[in-house]
C-alpha cells in the first residue's frame, strides 16, 4: 500500500506544474499593452515571450543528470523556490531588461519542476503505467494554460499590471514550505544513481524516439506563433485585453483536455500516425488567418492550435517515453528531451515570428510558420516505414 506522502505527490506536483503554466501564459494577454507602454519592438516581445523557454533548453539534459544523483524530490523543491523568488522580481519590475532577465531564471526554474517534478511522480512505474502517470501530470500542469491568461488580465491594472506574478510566486514559495514538510519521510527513500553519458546518447538508436523528439520541436515552434502573430493580430484589430484573456483561457482548455486524452485517442494507430496527424492539422490551423484574416478567424486558429497542440505534446511524450525505456535509458532523460525540444520551440519561435512579422507581414508570416509542421510529415512516415537512416550512437 503506498503511504501517505507518497500518494501525495502526484497531485502536489501537477499543482505545482500548473501554477508554472498559469505564470507562463498569464503575459499573453498583456503583450500588446506591455509592447506599447516599453515602445518595444515586434522581435523584443518575442524574446519576451521566448526567454523563459531558454532556461529549459539550456539545463533541460544537465537537470536530468541532476535528478538521477540528487534525486526528484530535491531537484523538484529547489525549483518551486527559484520560481517563486523570479516571480516576486518580475512582478516588481519595471524595465525590459529585467523583465527578461527575471523571466529567463523562471526557465531555469521550470527546466526543474518539469523534468524532477514528473519523475518523481512515476517513481516506482514503467512501461504504460510510467506513461499515464507522467501524462496525466504534465496534463494537469496544462490546466494552467486555462486559467493564466485570464488569471493575468483579470489583475492588471494600470498602475500594478503584473500584480499576478506576485501573487504566483508568493503561493508558490509557501507551497514549497508545504510540500517540503509534508514529503519530509519520504527523503531517503529515493532512488539515487550515478548519471551516465549513455543514457543520453542511447535513445537516438530508437525510430520512435526520434520521430517523437523532432515532432514536439516542430509542434512547440508553430504554437509558438500564436503568442506573437495571433497576439498582435488580435490587438491590431481591436481585441481587448479581457477577449485576448477569454480567448487563451479556452484554447488552455482544449490543450490540456487533448494532451490528458491523448493516449485514448485513436487507441489502434500506432503513435507515428498519430503524430502525423496531429502535424497535418497543425499547419492547417496556422494557416487558417491567411485565408480569413478577421478577428474570428484569428480566435479559431488559436484555439485549433492548443487542441492539436496538446494531442501532439502528449502523443510525443509517450513517444520519447518508449524509446527512452526500449534503450535503456532513464524516465529523467526522457522527460528531460520532452522538456528541451518544446523548449527548443518555443524559444526560437516567437523571436522568429515576431522577426517574420516586422519583416513580411502578417499573411506571409502565417504561412510560413504553417508550413514547417506539413514539411515534416513525409519525415515522420519515412521513419516510421523505413526506419534510421544513420549509425546508431
Amino acid at each position: 500500500m503506498i503511504d501517505g506522502p507518497r500518494r501525495f505527490v502526484p497531485a502536489a506536483v501537477g499543482a505545482i506544474l500548473f501554477l508554472d503554466l498559469v505564470a507562463y501564459t498569464a503575459l499573453l494577454p498583456l503583450l500588446p499593452a506591455l509592447q506599447r507602454d516599453l515602445g518595444a519592438s515586434e522581435i523584443a516581445i518575442g524574446l519576451l515571450v521566448g526567454v523563459l523557454a531558454w532556461g529549459t533548453l539550456v539545463l533541460g539534459l544537465p537537470m536530468s543528470a541532476v535528478t538521477d544523483r540528487v534525486g526528484p524530490r530535491r531537484t523538484n523543491l529547489l525549483g518551486t523556490a527559484l520560481a517563486g523568488a523570479s516571480l516576486i522580481a518580475f512582478g516588481a519590475s519595471a524595465s525590459f531588461g529585467l523583465l527578461l532577465g527575471f523571466r529567463l531564471a523562471q526557465g531555469v526554474a521550470s527546466a526543474a519542476m518539469w523534468i524532477a517534478g514528473p519523475a518523481w511522480a512515476a517513481a516506482g512505474t514503467t512501461g504504460t503505467a510510467r506513461d499515464r502517470r507522467t501524462t496525466a501530470v504534465t496534463s494537469a500542469g496544462m490546466v494552467g494554460t486555462i486559467v493564466g491568461p485570464a488569471f493575468g488580465a483579470w489583475l492588471s491594472s494600470p498602475g500594478d499590471p503584473l500584480r499576478a506574478f506576485s501573487i504566483l510566486g508568493w503561493t508558490l514559495l509557501v507551497g514549497t514550505g508545504v510540500l517540503t514538510l509534508a514529503t519530509r519521510r519520504l527523503r531517503n527513500t529515493e532512488q539515487l544513481r550515478r548519471p551516465r553519458f549513455r543514457d543520453s546518447t542511447v535513445v537516438w538508436r530508437s525510430g520512435r524516439f526520434v520521430i517523437g523528439a523532432g515532432a514536439v520541436a516542430v509542434a512547440a515552434f508553430t504554437v509558438s506563433a500564436e503568442s506573437v502573430i495571433l497576439t498582435l493580430g488580435l490587438g491590431d484589430r481591436g481585441a481587448g485585453t479581457t477577449l485576448l484573456g477569454v480567448t487563451f483561457s479556452v484554447a488552455g482548455a482544449g490543450l490540456a483536455v487533448t494532451q490528458a486524452a491523448s493516449p485514448r485517442l485513436f487507441p489502434r494507430w500506432p503513435g507515428e500516425r498519430r503524430m502525423a496527424v496531429a502535424l497535418l492539422g497543425l499547419g492547417g490551423c496556422m494557416a487558417l488567418p491567411a485565408i480569413v484574416p478577421t478577428v474570428s478567424g484569428l480566435v479559431a486558429s488559436v484555439i485549433g492550435l492548443s487542441l492539436l497542440a496538446g494531442f501532439a505534446y502528449g502523443t510525443g511524450l509517450a513517444l520519447i517515453s518508449g524509446g527512452s525505456e526500449e534503450t535503456g535509458s532513464t524516465v529523467a532523460v526522457a522527460l528531460a528531451y520532452w522538456t528541451v525540444l518544446w523548449s527548443a520551440g518555443a524559444s526560437v519561435g516567437p523571436a522568429f515570428h515576431g522577426w517574420m512579422l516586422g519583416r513580411v507581414g502578417e499573411s506571409t508570416a502565417v504561412l510560413v510558420a504553417a508550413a514547417l509542421p506539413v514539411l515534416a510529415v513525409p519525415w515522420v512516415v519515412r521513419i516510421a516505414r523505413r526506419g534510421l537512416r544513420w549509425p546508431a550512437p
